[in-house]
């Protein structure tokens, strides 16, 4: 009877009663009223109404939270009505994810990502109706250990306001092992357009949510804002609530976490949901246990304003800007459309670099100092590597890792407004900058990313010598020296004079200089020369004071009338030409320098530098003393390259210190393979000698 009653009631005088019983939700039941399409009558369905109603009770519930006014708490909401966007689970679970593959793994670690049919073969990646695993597998290429690294297909843009929630049973965690569940903006120059790290932790190390941005828009967080609500202290030491992130200079951007204890081991154990409120206005981390779980999460309705008690982590982007104007602006263009990423990283330079300091990590002899070191560059002698590595299965790593290195994934979703548009493509990748080890072949087929041409540190790698821009043979004036190798830049990472000016160093055009037939030039003028005298230089190249002939010289012999001119010209000494009355700066006053025929200021020189031909003390060189030249330079002798660390890690041959040219070379500081001091002989704590790395260096 009810019922009917109730059907004979009119449609205006049901959506009557509703508006005036939910006026907090009237705007929802007049803008989607399916009584107000159709006839007139009795043709209003209860369904419809009871559906409209669920929808209207929702919006109100949500009033009380995120859902168009503030839920009372004290950290800021937003005003949007959250509902499901998209999701991944179940044995679709990795459809819309894209693999990385790369052995390098961008943080000096042993892990190798590998393909998506390699990760599915190897059971490193499963799909079942129930959940999702993402694990590490067997030994790879050279001391990396198999792993996965997957970015989602589509991406999500702050500015229209995103909740990202992972819901999980298990999480990678223990020695080596380095897990991360974030986001970043792809077809940004990382880390401009901003990243999040939502669950990341190395080795025994507690979940670290950390917040990173580039020069171009960095965000400094107000420290009062940060912690008005609940304490959030900087847990990356000494950034001081500062996004800035260039890991080159120390910068490591900001992580301000809840002082909680979730390890990766407690984490591990203790099934829940880690999930993110992303805005232009704050960010938001919570981690939820699973038998907490609120209502509205479990409905796909998530409201994070009544979440207050789960916040672990906090960046109040407007409200830091408003209190320190400028200094956190306009982060909703700032921050780009982020996608969602899972890898687990082994070893490198947080679970490589802090591996000793675990006691369970280096328990085993054969784990800690002096047995290895933590050196990520040397992996063969690298405590981490060692273990994760686990060549003759010493350690057990692979058994360890199966318990152990794997995400379980129930689901993955994220949810939007309706207001918002749908998830989009990501943008494609900025084009690699002209260091990248990608536009180097020998570089790319061993399977290095990020820049190798030179380092981040300026150090140039051996794989780029073939090909590349880097290569005398793209730059006309160093061709035309008979340099071959890397030039722009060198092994050292400096661009040389010869190499042509990039676009934004052209200068205006001189005029050409040509070669000078005068009799009264001495037969081995750099003028006499026309390739020489085309590169600017002056003095004597063919031979120069050195007694090296230079690649500019021409392979033809000056014209007869100048032979005798040749012998009386012939290359004097470093002796012959040193002048200790010269001022102290003057090339003359330096042998070296001296005997390549430079004039000026060397040491140091117009520019403020010492060149590499000045001698420590000017005033003691001896004139008695052996001077290299191209006859007597002995390869495995006292000048020899590899004689020398620094050198020897350049790759360089022949002779260095000095090098045939008399030019004691940068890399020749410190001593030729000195002795390790004993700990004995040292009275300081921060000894060289304390420090394997540095010692090497002498």
């Amino acid at each position: 009877m009810a019922h009917s009653g109730i059907r004979r009631v009119s449609r205006h005088a049901v959506c009557a009663l509703l508006v005036t019983t939910l006026t907090a939700g009237a705007q929802l039941l007049t803008d989607d009223d399916e009584c107000q399409a159709g006839s007139e009558g009795e043709n209003c369905a209860l369904s419809a109404l009871q559906r409209r109603g669920r929808k209207v009770m929702a919006g109100h519930d949500a009033s009380d939270g995120s859902c168009g006014a503030g839920g009372g708490g004290c950290f800021p909401v937003s005003s949007k009505c959250y509902e499901l966007s998209w999701s991944a689970q179940g044995r679709s679970f990795f459809d819309n994810f894209t693999f990385l593959v790369t052995r390098d793994d961008g943080t000096h670690g042993a892990s190798q990502y590998v393909t998506k049919d390699e990760a599915f073969e190897a059971q490193m990646t499963v799909a079942t109706e129930t959940h999702a695993i993402i694990r590490t597998g067997g030994r790879g290429w050279a001391n990396k250990r198999k792993s996965v690294n997957i970015h989602s297909n589509f991406v999500w843009s702050p500015a229209d306001h995103f909740v990202v929630a992972l819901r999980f049973t298990h999480l990678p965690h223990g020695c080596g092992i380095w897990p991360a569940f974030w986001t970043k903006a792809p077809g940004t120059a990382w880390p401009n357009g901003g990243e999040l790290d939502i669950i990341e932790s190395a080795n025994g190390w507690k979940n670290k949510v950390s917040f990173h941005m580039g020069n171009e828009t960095p965000c400094v967080l107000d420290d009062a804002e940060v912690n008005k609500c609940s304490k959030f202290p900087e847990t990356n030491n000494g950034m001081n609530y500062n996004s800035l992130t260039d890991y080159h200079t120390g910068r490591l951007g900001t992580a301000p976490n809840a002082d909680l204890d979730l390890t990766g081991d407690y984490l591990a154990k203790r099934p829940g949901v880690m999930a993110a409120e992303f805005t232009g206005d704050f960010v938001k981390v919570f981690y939820i246990p699973d038998d907490e779980m609120p209502e509205d999460l479990a409905k796909d309705q998530p409201r994070p304003a009544m979440w207050d008690k789960f916040v672990i982590s906090y960046m109040p982007f407007a409200a830091s800007d408003k209190a320190r104007p400028g200094s956190c602006r306009n982060m909703h263009k700032a921050l780009k459309p982020q996608e969602l990423v899972f890898n687990i990283g082994l070893c490198g330079d947080w679970a490589g670099g802090t591996f000793q300091q675990e006691k369970t990590c280096s328990a085993h002899p054969d784990l800690h100092f002096p047995s290895c070191v933590a050196d990520n560059w040397k992996t063969d002698q690298d405590c981490c590597t060692r273990f994760i590595y686990d060549e003759n299965g010493t350690h057990n790593a692979s058994e360890y890792l199966q318990e152990r290195s794997f995400f379980n994934i129930t689901w993955l979703k994220v949810y939007q407004d309706a207001s918002a548009p749908p998830p989009s493509q990501p943008p494609p990748p900025p084009p690699p900058p002209p260091e990248a080890c990608s536009n180097f072949p020998a570089c790319a087929k061993i399977g290095l990313g990020g820049n190798c041409c030179p380092t981040p540190t300026g150090m140039m790698m051996g794989c780029c010598k073939s090909v590349g821009k880097a290569a005398c043979d793209n730059h006309p004036q160093c061709k035309a020296l008979g340099l071959q190798g890397a030039c722009c830049p060198n092994e050292a990472g400096a661009r040389m004079g010869c190499c042509t000016p990039e676009p934004s160093e052209e200068k205006p055009k001189q005029k050409a200089v040509s070669a000078v037939p005068d009799a009264t030039v001495s037969a081995a003028a750099c003028a006499k020369f026309p390739k020489c005298a085309a590169l600017g230089l002056a003095g004597e190249c063919c031979p120069n004071s050195a007694g090296i002939k230079m690649g500019c010289c021409d392979e033809d012999e000056p014209p007869a009338s100048s032979q005798a001119a040749k012998a009386a010209d012939a290359p004097v000494t470093p002796s012959g030409v040193f002048n200790v009355s010269a001022k102290a700066s003057a090339c003359a006053r330096a042998p070296k320098c001296a005997a390549l025929g430079l004039a000026g200021e060397c040491c140091p020189n117009a520019a403020g530098v010492r060149m590499g031909c000045c001698d420590s003390d000017p005033l003691t060189h001896t004139e008695d003393a052996p001077q290299p030249n191209a006859s007597n330079v002995k390869v495995d002798g006292e000048w020899s390259c590899s004689k020398f660390p620094q050198c020897a890690s350049l790759g360089l041959t022949g002779a260095c210190c000095p090098n045939a040219a008399g030019v004691r070379m940068g890399c020749c500081d410190g001593p030729a393979e000195k002795p390790l001091q004993s700990d004995a002989s040292v009275d300081a704590a921060a000894a060289c000698t304390k420090f394997p790395r540095c010692a090497e260096l002498g």
